[in-house]
Formats: C-alpha cells, structure tokens, sequence
C-alpha cells in the first residue's frame, strides 16, 4: 500500500515539474523571442519630387503632377510638394494651423530620420473627425513636403514608409 501511495507522489511531483517547466518555457520564449512579421516592400524613385522610399507592395502607386498616391483598400497616403515663402517649417505650420479656424487639437514632434528633419503631427478634430490626420513634414529650399494620411488603419504604413524615406537632390 506505501508503494502505491509512493508511486502516486511521485507522479504527481513528476507532473508538477513538467507544468513548471513549460511555464517557464512559454515565459522565457515570450521574454527574449521577437516575432516580427514584415510584408514585402517595394521601392519608389521619384525623378520629379526627388524621393525614394520603400513602401508595403500591397498598395497601388500613382505619381500624378507631382503627387503621390499610395491607395489599398483601406484609403490611401498621399505624397506631396508645395512651394512657400517661409523660410522654416515652423513658421509655415504655425501659419496654416492658424488659418485653420476650426477647434483642433494638434500633438507635434520634430524627429530625425535618414538626415532628414521631420515634424510629425497627429490632428484631431474634436467637432469633425473626419478631418483627422496624420502627416509627416519636412522643408528643402523653400518647398514643403507632405506625407499624409486621414486613415488611422494606415498610419502604421506611413510609419513604415517615414522609416525608410530619402531624399535625393
């Protein structure tokens, strides 16, 4: 009867450690093991807007007088280029934000990525969130280039794309 006994202790031990050691096996994966899905991407020179840039292959690019469309189902991130009398990026979003009349609340960060210097921003329009964006900015020569989206589904794309973003003169 004590073997019997015996041997259902051990068992029990011996399950005990085989739970443990497969929690700390699920821990220890879930710590130090990175899993990071990437879809392919492809690149785009524009000669005109003097950009390249890799892009998710799952969108459809259009360069059109200037603009670039990157659209997929779920809207679109557009690329564009204006010419201004500012002669800092500061001063020209300060100035179109205050044109703007309509309540906004705007989150700004100036970054730095590939020797460009950005400023992101996040609009959000507490009365009309149809308005809402994100866009990326940045100024050469006194031109302002634009990298925007109004779809909160596509803002990681644009991230994506602001990553690996040049510009070529």
């Amino acid at each position: 009867m004590k073997k019997s006994k015996q041997k259902k202790i051990n068992k029990i031990l011996f399950l005990i450690c085989i739970f443990i050691g497969v929690i700390l096996l699920i821990a220890f994966i879930s710590l130090f093991v990175k899993v990071v899905v990437t879809l392919p991407t492809k690149t785009y020179h524009s000669k005109f807007l003097k950009i390249t840039f890799d892009y998710p292959s799952k969108f459809q690019l259009v360069e059109r007088f200037g603009m670039i469309t990157l659209r997929d189902k779920d809207g679109e991130i557009l690329i564009d280029n204006t010419g201004t009398n500012y002669s800092n990026l500061d001063d020209f979003l300060k100035a179109g934000f205050e044109r703007d009349n309509l309540k906004k609340q705007v989150d700004k960060q100036h970054l730095n990525l590939n020797k460009i210097d950005f400023v992101k921003t996040v609009i959000k329009y507490p009365t009309r969130p149809d308005l809402d964006r994100k866009a990326y900015y940045f100024y050469k020569d006194y031109s302002v280039y634009v990298i925007s989206t109004p779809n909160v589904s596509l803002y990681p794309d644009l991230d994506q794309i602001i990553q690996a973003f040049r510009y070529e003169p």
